[in-house]
């Protein structure tokens, strides 16, 4: 099993790659914090990214979970959610498109 930070593609790219800088998309309050830290240069979201369509008809969308396994709660599984969430709360999460990212 990977490492959230270690293993994170964007780590890669800028340490072994050279790119400059990277945007860093997570939409897991604790996720994010955790991440954002460890990869200064990147430009950090913090939202679900969606298609623009679902960002238009909902500015938010409804997870549950603290870590890597954290998910958007209408499309988790009930099983996942009893082995990995079970009496989490949800809380929401603003939703963004790719194109409103890229613009920055």
């Amino acid at each position: 099993r990977g490492h959230f930070i270690r293993d994170q593609c964007l780590r890669y790219f800028e340490d072994e790659l050279g790119y400059g800088r990277g945007v860093l998309i997570e939409p897991v309050p604790a996720m994010f914090d955790r991440i954002a830290i460890h990869r200064p240069r990147c430009a950090a979201v913090r939202a679900a990214v969606t298609s623009p369509a679902r960002a238009a008809a909902s500015p938010s969308l409804d997870f549950v979970g603290g870590c890597e396994t954290a998910g958007v709660l209408e499309t988790m599984g009930a099983e996942h959610r009893a082995r990995w969430h079970a009496g989490a709360p949800s809380f929401s999460v603003p939703t963004t498109t790719m194109a409103d990212v890229l613009k920055g």
